[in-house]
């Protein structure tokens, strides 16, 4: 069974937002007079698809990485694989996933239909939460502004939301949807998981990964990392990137923290324990198979993903309280969060 991420570090075309547009109507009557709610625009009406497409279009580039000649192949077959990532502050640090990137020697940047290659250096890597920061000179950024965060849980499902990137190496493309989940767990590089991952229906091919995933207003809501088929995608969520980039610019790695237990299932009374690393924190602490746990600090696990979302949160070292049911029974423990092992 896999291992449920419990690891969260310490401070990956996509979907963007659906402009929905009032007609009003003044009835069947022609000679009825209108009202003003009937001949005024919404006076906050969103943008629409292409004006949202038109602003992040000039900060979404596609990254060629490339692996050496003695290097094996990425699981294109080829020494070069192609993603996407965006312009992430006015340093010239530009947000893509760590698969793009993975083990790559050098990398390049061409942002939105310009043919020009970029050279870029890779700053850092996360295989856990798959996240990895470029940097290009920011002379070359042609005075584009990077698109402002948002946290993740400013979404829901049913928001509309659009992804920019570089399906199948087409360069400015974009997909519209919408949020379909979020707190979701999907697979990382190490054997872990990744939480808080946003779901969404909007397309996401080979060459889409790295990409932005932007809200109705423009905003950053995570970077598009999986297409699992027709009507199922994920991103990583904008959290876990605030917690990780900012590691990786400064020291080129982010460190998360790990409890070591794997979840079986989850209810609204909490996440009964499948199994516990050995010599981890949980199992230092005395967590058992089968425990349920109810509460993480000041977090409650009533939701899939929760037990994982409530460790990436904390840094490691750091003591939590773990509140669990046994046998009938409430008790809590005190466990000190370790490192993630690296995978």
């Amino acid at each position: 069974m896999k291992v449920s991420l419990l690891a969260a570090a310490a401070p990956g075309v996509a979907a963007l937002a659906v402009a929905v547009v009032a007609l009003d109507r003044a009835g069947d009557d022609p000679a009825a007079p209108a009202t003003p709610a009937a001949t005024a625009a919404p006076a906050s009406a969103p943008p629409s698809f292409r004006e949202l497409y038109e602003r992040v279009d000039g900060v979404v580039a596609r990254v060629d990485a490339r692996r050496g000649a003695q290097d094996p192949p990425f699981s294109n077959g080829r020494r070069v694989a192609t993603g996407a990532g965006f312009v992430f502050d006015d340093d010239g640090h530009i947000v893509t996933n760590a698969h793009v990137v993975d083990r790559a020697r050098t990398a390049s940047v061409r942002f939105g239909r310009s043919p020009r290659r970029i050279p870029a250096r890779i700053v850092g890597r996360d295989r856990a939460n798959d996240l990895a920061v470029l940097r290009v000179d920011p002379e070359r950024l042609r005075g584009e502004r990077p698109p402002p965060l948002t946290p993740a849980e400013s979404i829901d499902v049913g928001d509309p939301v659009l992804a920019v990137g570089t399906p199948y190496r087409l360069q400015s493309s974009a997909s519209a949807g919408i949020v379909s989940a979020t707190g979701r767990e999907i697979d990382g590089l190490t054997g872990y998981s990744v939480p808080d991952a946003i779901q969404t229906d909007a397309a996401i091919n080979p060459g889409n990964s790295g990409g932005p995933l932007v809200d109705e207003q423009g905003r950053v809501v995570g970077v598009n990392t999986q297409g699992r088929g027709a009507g199922v995608s994920f991103a990583v969520s904008s959290s876990t990137m605030r917690r990780v980039v900012p590691q990786l610019i400064r020291t080129g790695r982010a460190r998360a923290a790990f409890l070591g237990v794997a979840i079986a299932s989850v209810t609204e009374r909490g996440a009964t324990v499948e199994s516990v690393t050995p010599d981890s924190p949980a199992s230092r602490a005395g967590l058992r198979r089968g425990d349920v746990i109810v509460r993480i600090g000041s977090r409650a696990i009533a939701a899939e993903g929760a037990v994982a979302s409530a460790v990436a949160s904390e840094r490691p070292g750091s003591v939590v309280a773990v509140r669990l049911r046994r046998g009938g029974a409430e008790r809590s423990l005190s466990v000190r969060l370790a490192q993630q092992p690296r995978g």
